[in-house]
């Protein structure tokens, strides 16, 4: 059993020397201080596995490649996520464009003439039965 320490001191040191001793939140915190070089490798195109491989073999990160994997989609930093973002902020209008085709594309099956030829009406005529 441990023993019992002397002082406050003594017990903050024990603390200290155990909570180095967990990984609890470790791997979060080696994530989150590399957060925008990886947001920025993404942004470049290479994909989640490379950057976590560069950085594991590199010692940067400790966590295993799930980890990584759920907390780049938790903070937002997937590819298509980033490229949105970016998109967003470079003032690219690609969404202003699909929703004025596909208004464009609402009127003009407005303006269409009505369909002719076959249309289901499940009750029977009267004179056919």
């Amino acid at each position: 059993m441990d023993k019992v320490p002397d002082n406050v001191m003594d017990l903050l040191k024990e603390l200290a020397i155990r909570s180095e001793k967990r990984r609890t939140g470790k791997g979060k915190r080696e994530f989150l201080a590399l957060k925008d070089e990886i947001e920025k490798a993404l942004h470049a195109g290479y994909t989640i596995r490379e950057v976590w491989e560069y950085l594991f073999e590199q010692k940067l990160v400790s966590i295993r490649y799930q980890s990584f994997n759920n907390y780049v989609r938790l903070y937002g930093l997937r590819q298509k996520d980033v490229a949105a973002r970016s998109s967003v902020e470079l003032g690219d209008s690609r969404l202003a464009r699909n929703e004025k085709k596909r208004l464009e594309t609402n009127e003009s099956n407005e303006k269409s003439p009505p369909r002719t030829g076959f249309t289901h009406n499940p009750l029977p005529r009267e004179d056919l039965l």
